[in-house]
Order: C-alpha cells, then structure tokens, then sequence
C-alpha cells in the first residue's frame, strides 16, 4: 500500500476593502451596492457563539449557499476540494485543507472577516472553484482553550504573535501552527500528523503515517504590491518497515494591481525522494500573465508553456432599491492539484480550465437578505494528475442564502458527475446577536466516490450557551451527527464521518 502512495506523490488586492459599519443592517445595505454578491463578505464574530466544533472556518463556509462538503474540506458550487484556493494576510497557501477537522491554520477567533468568492473570480485572479481571503484581527488580544484545541493571541504596537493546536487522540490526529506579523510583513508555519489508514496484513497492521508542514511569508512594500514565498513538504512512512517518501513544493509570487490593471507570476518546483525505489523526482511548473479590469475584464497568462486566454464579466442589475439581478460569465485556469488520498500538492503539466455562469437574484429584507442563484460550470478540460489525463465534465445547480434576524438559512441542489461532491445540502442557523449561544440544524447528501459509489446522507444539530463574566467567557455545547435512513452507500469519507462531540472552551480577553 505504501508503495501505491509513493507513486502517487511522484506523479492582494486591498483597495476594495470596505470597512462596514458596526450596526449589520447598515452593512448589508452598503454591501448591497458596492458589491456584486451579499454572503461574498463573512463576519466571523456572527457566528463566535454556535456550536461549531474548533471554531471551523470550514463549518462557517457550509452555512452559505452553494458550500457544501467535499471528500475533504469542503466544495464550492460543485467544484472539487482542491480547486479552492485560501489566502490569509496576503500569503497563498497551496494546501487548502491545512487541518481535517478545520481546514484553516487559525479558527474563527483570530479572524477579522472573510471574502468567498464562490465561483465568480474577479480578473486579478486564476483558479476553478472558489478563492477564499482571509484578513485577521491583529489588534485583538486573548487566549482560549478546551476540548480538542487551544489558541492565543498577543497584540503589539505594530504586531502580533498567534499561535493555535488541537490534539483529536480517537482520530490519531494533531497539528499546531503559528502565526506573525510587523507593519507590512506576514509570516505562517504550521504541521500536522495523522495516520491515513491502518490495513490488516496477515496477523499484523501495516499503518501509513503522514506529517506535513508548511511556511509562507508575505510581504507588501506598497499597498498594490505582494510578494510571497512558501514551502510546502510532506513526509509519509510505514511503521511496519519504516519505508518512507519525502516531498517538498516550494512555490514564489508577486501580484501587482494598480486598480484598473495588473500582472502576477508564480513559480512551483516539486521535489521528493523515494526510500525503497532509492529515487528522487522532481516536476517544476510557473504561470505569468497580465489582466485589465477590476472584476470585469480579459487577461493573459503563458502555464507551462501554454498560452491561456481569461476573460470575466460581472453586472449587478437594480430594478428598486432593496431588489437586483446578478449575472457573470467568465472562465480560468488551474495547475495545482492536491491528491486526495495523501492531501500532496501535485503541478500538473497542463492547466484545467472551467467555464462559469451564474444568474443571480439578491434582496434585502428586514434585517437581511435573500440571494438566489443559477450556476453551471463546464469543465475543458478537466485534466487528472499522474498521468494528466484531460476529460470533459459539468456541473449545474441552484442554492440559496437567507439571513434575516439572527436567523440563517442556505443550501444548494445539484446534477454533475464530480467526484469528492454532494448533490444536495440544507443548513439553518440560529445566531444569538447578544452572543449567549446558538443553534445550527442541518444535512446534506452523500459523498461521490471516482467509482460512481455514494455514501451515505449525513445529518446534524448542534446547541451552545455562553456565560460571560467581566472579560471572560464559558462557552458549552454539543454538536451531534447521524446517518440518515435515506441515501445509498457506505463509503467512508473524513467529512461524511464526523464524530459528536461536545463544544466547551473559555476565552480571556486583555
């Protein structure tokens, strides 16, 4: 098995920040037109009090129409996991799933906001599902900690230390990261351990390890300049015969954007080494290219040696001051791919390109907001790695967002032949404003495995009560998930076998 796993691993933008009002109604009604898309905007601190285990970031996209789950992390409008791509501070990472309960190297206490781009990529950007921003509070000071994680940060004049962990002991799983900055300067490091499988051989138990870590920094000497750099690697072995397998990805950036136009370049040079085959490989890859537009507009890019043609149209229609219509047409491109199976960042030798279109309503009602849309998204091509097959595949569907009161709902039904994807997904929220507690309530389909297998419909709910004293709060809960009677399948996924579990930490505040 492990040998199997060896060949597989073989194989900024700130000047559209918008600092919102305090009052959230205020906020919607200027969002709603300065904005193409209402729930592209997330405030984290809404959802500070639900019973979400570790703070996810990832259990907070799945409240917004069109996320749902994936095989891992999670799924935009019916894109694979790893067609997302996150950005925090400014520093890309190519791992998106950093932890596989939370996705992100940070929970939702050290965010500031998120902006989710769920398909619809303004110019400056390339990739196929989703690009997540992620800007944290570097002013805010506490520390917290419970069941399985614990976090801090320390605020200075001009900077800020951050460091997080969590220790799942029935799931073989922990990871801690860190996280710094000064003036214009942003550095991460983070590393994680778990065990991918244990398989029976004969009258022993072959177990497959894998540790993983990465560093990126990211530095702005001028406010439409970023330059980063990250390294990515991968170390998995057998504690049966201590066979290993070694990978690193160290990637390089920088983006100009001067408003109405911009170029960007990165390179990616993989290596590894392989202990029983006594071999090294490496693969490199770079995309460059220059765009004119803010969201709308056309670009250009060379990917390996291959000339690649974007071009991107974003309208927001007002028929009354609280209705408009949205449309967007567009497409891009993508050549980094991660294996499900051992989570490694793969280049591939030709770009996957996808092709989008999204119909959109949005309203504003008391207190909130409803966004209804129509997407379909064509895949040409859809290119594999390893062996970078090219396929044709689609996806159409329709979700929805309701935000009114406290009260969120949001979901998404859809057709396709995705793997790693559900085809249907229903959340509600119940957000307490004065920050005592919530309740979260939903279910989704099964996971789609490569071989046309689906497993089972999972269902959820969740209660929290939180108990503040002065500075300090008491936050109590339990999550609990179940099979549901209906949907076929058995196929085991990290996503679709969440565990329930109680919420409870304590958070100071200085």
């Amino acid at each position: 098995m492990l040998r199997v796993l060896l060949i597989l691993l073989n194989s900024e933008d700130t000047s559209r920040i918008y600092y919102l009002p305090q009052e959230r109604v205020s906020a919607v009604k200027e969002n709603f037109r300065r904005e193409w898309d209402l729930p592209s905007l997330i405030q984290t601190r809404y959802y500070s009090t639900l019973p979400i285990p570790m703070g996810s970031l990832t259990r907070i996209l799945y409240l917004t129409g069109g996320v749902g789950p994936a095989d891992y992390g999670y799924s935009v409008r019916g894109g694979t996991f790893w067609e997302n791509r996150v950005i925090i501070n400014g520093i890309p990472l190519p791992d998106p799933i950093f932890h596989l309960i939370i996705m992100a190297p940070i929970e939702q206490e050290a965010v500031n906001y998120m902006t989710l781009y769920r398909s619809t990529l303004p110019i400056r950007y390339q990739g196929n599902s989703s690009i997540l921003k992620i800007e944290t509070d570097r002013k805010k000071g506490y520390i917290k900690a419970g069941f399985p994680s614990a976090s801090l940060q320390i605020p200075f004049d001009n900077a800020y230390f951050y460091a997080y962990g969590e220790w799942i002991p029935f799931q073989e799983f922990s990871s801690a990261s860190i996280m710094m900055g000064i003036d214009n300067a942003d550095a991460i490091a983070y590393i994680r351990r778990f065990s991918i499988f244990t398989t029976p051989t004969d009258t022993t138990y072959e177990n497959i390890e894998l540790i993983q870590g990465q560093t990126g920094v990211s530095l702005r000497p001028l406010n439409w300049i970023n330059a980063s750099l990250s390294l990515h690697h991968t170390l998995i072995w057998d504690d049966r015969d201590s066979e290993r397998a070694d990978g690193n990805l160290l990637t390089s950036g920088i983006s100009m954007d001067r408003g109405g136009w911009g170029c960007s370049a990165q390179g990616m040079i993989k290596r590894g080494e392989l202990s029983d085959m006594d071999s090294e490989f490496s693969r490199s890859g770079y995309t460059a290219g220059c765009y004119v537009g803010r969201e709308s507009g056309i670009r250009l890019d060379v990917m390996n040696g291959e000339w690649k043609i974007s071009a991107r149209l974003f309208r927001k229609f007002f028929i009354g001051d609280k209705t408009a219509l949205k449309l967007y047409m567009g497409n891009s491109h993508q050549i980094l791919y991660i294996h499900p199976l051992i989570l490694e960042p793969v280049i591939l030798r030709r770009a996957t390109g996808v092709y989008t279109v999204v119909a959109g309503l949005e309203r504003l009602i008391q207190k909130g907001y409803v966004d209804l849309n129509l997407y379909a998204k064509y895949y040409h091509p859809y290119t594999a790695p390893i062996t970078d097959s090219m396929s044709r595949k689609y996806v159409v569907g329709i979700d929805f967002t309701v935000s009114s009161e406290g009260v969120q709902m949001s979901g998404f039904i859809q057709t396709g032949n995705i793997p790693g994807t559900a085809r249907w997904s229903l959340n509600f929220a119940q957000l307490d404003r004065q920050g005592k507690g919530g309740v979260i309530l939903g279910m989704r389909d099964g996971i789609l495995s490569t071989d046309g297998t689906r497993s089972r419909s999972v269902g959820f709910a969740g209660i929290s009560r939180a108990i503040r004293i002065k500075r300090a709060v008491l936050l109590m809960g339990f999550v609990f998930y179940t099979y549901l009677p209906f949907g076929k399948g058995d196929v085991q996924y990290i996503s679709s076998s969440d565990f329930s579990m109680p919420v409870i930490w304590v958070k100071m505040l200085f």
